[in-house]
C-alpha cells in the first residue's frame, strides 16, 4: 500500500523534497486525506477533494482544471510560482470557506467582474501577480473587507484606485502591492491613507500622480509602515523629513528582536516623482536614526 492510500491519513506534508517527481495518483473516493503540501517538490499531475492544497513552486503545467475550483470545503488553494497556463475566471470559485488564495508566477489570465463579487469568499490572503488583469481595478474585489495580504503587481490595470476600494480592509490590510501597473491616480483624494496596520505598501512602476497622501501635521498616522516603495511615478510636492520620526516600525533592533519580516527598513523615492525641497545636512538624520535605506535618485530636490 502506497502512503497516498493509507485509509485514515488525513495530513501530509512532503515539502522541499526537489527529488520527488512524478504523477499524483488517483485517489479513492472514500480517502480522508484533506490537507496536501507539495511546495518546492517536482510532482505534476492531479488533485483531489481537500480543506487545504498547498501546489506553489512546482513545475505543474498546463490549464488548470475547473473542477479544482468547485472544491466545496477548501479553505487554502496555493498555485503561485508553477508553468499554468490559460484562462481563469473567479467566478468558477464555489467554497465560500476559501481565505487563502494565490495564483501569482504562472502564465495565466484572470477574468471576473463586479457579478462575481457577490458570490465570491471573504479573501485574506489573495495573490494574483502578474495574472494578466487588465482594464479598470478588478471590480471584482467588491465587498472584500477582510483583506489582509493583496498582490496585484505586474499586470495591466489602469485608471484610479477606485473610491470603493479604498474602504476594504481598513483594520486588516496589512501587505498592498500594486507595483508594475498602468494607475494613473486616487478617485478620490486622500490626505491619509486608510488603512491603519499597513506595513508594506508597494505603488512602484505606475503612473500615479500628484501629491503624496501625507497626513497633516498634527496628525500621527503610517506608524506601522515597514516598507515603503514609491519609485517610478510622478508624484509632486513636499515630503517633509519630520514625518520620519513618526514612522517608528522603520526599525531594525538586532540584538532584542529579529528583523521585521526579515528585510532592512527602507523607504524608496526613486524614478520620476518632483519632489520638492531642500535635502537636510546629514544632522537631520536624527529624525529618523534607524532607518536602513534611503533613496532619493533621480529626482529635483
Amino acid at each position: 500500500m502506497g502512503i497516498f492510500q493509507l485509509p485514515n491519513l488525513r495530513f501530509l506534508s512532503i515539502r522541499f523534497n526537489p527529488y520527488l517527481m512524478g504523477y499524483l495518483p488517483e485517489f479513492q473516493s472514500g480517502s480522508q486525506l484533506e490537507t496536501l503540501l507539495l511546495e518546492g517538490t517536482n510532482f505534476s499531475g492531479n488533485h483531489t477533494l481537500f480543506i487545504s492544497l498547498d501546489l506553489g513552486s512546482n513545475r505543474l503545467h498546463g490549464p488548470i482544471l475547473e473542477s479544482i475550483f468547485r472544491l466545496p470545503n477548501l479553505e487554502t488553494l496555493h498555485l503561485h510560482d508553477n508553468l499554468f497556463r490559460g484562462t481563469v475566471n473567479v467566478g468558477l470559485l464555489r467554497s465560500r470557506s476559501l481565505v487563502y488564495f494565490q495564483l501569482s508566477g504562472n502564465n495565466l489570465s484572470v477574468i471576473g467582474n463586479i457579478n462575481d463579487s457577490v458570490a465570491l469568499p471573504k479573501f485574506q490572503i489573495l495573490g494574483l501577480g502578474g495574472c494578466n488583469l487588465s482594464g479598470e481595478f478588478p471590480s471584482f474585489l467588491h465587498g472584500q473587507n477582510h483583506l489582509e495580504f493583496v498582490e496585484l503587481g505586474g499586470n495591466q490595470i489602469e485608471g484610479h484606485i477606485p473610491k470603493w476600494f479604498m474602504n476594504l480592509g481598513t483594520e486588516t490590510l496589512w501587505n498592498l502591492d500594486l507595483y508594475g501597473n498602468f494607475l494613473t491616480g486616487f478617485e478620490q483624494y486622500v490626505d491619509i491613507l486608510p488603512w491603519n496596520n499597513l506595513r508594506y505598501l508597494r505603488l512602484s512602476g505606475n503612473k500615479l500622480e500628484g501629491a503624496l497622501p501625507i497626513p497633516p501635521r498634527s496628525i500621527i498616522n503610517y506608524m506601522r509602515l515597514q516598507i515603503v516603495d514609491l519609485s517610478g511615478n510622478c508624484f509632486r510636492g513636499k515630503l517633509p523629513l519630520e514625518y520620519f520620526r513618526n514612522w517608528t516600525a522603520m526599525k531594525t533592533i538586532y540584538k532584542e528582536h529579529p528583523l521585521y519580516m526579515q528585510v532592512f527598513s527602507s523607504f524608496r523615492l526613486t524614478g520620476a516623482p518632483t519632489l520638492d525641497g531642500m535635502v537636510p545636512p546629514s544632522k537631520s538624520t536624527i529624525l529618523a536614526p534607524e532607518l536602513e535605506v534611503l533613496h532619493y535618485s533621480v529626482r529635483r530636490v
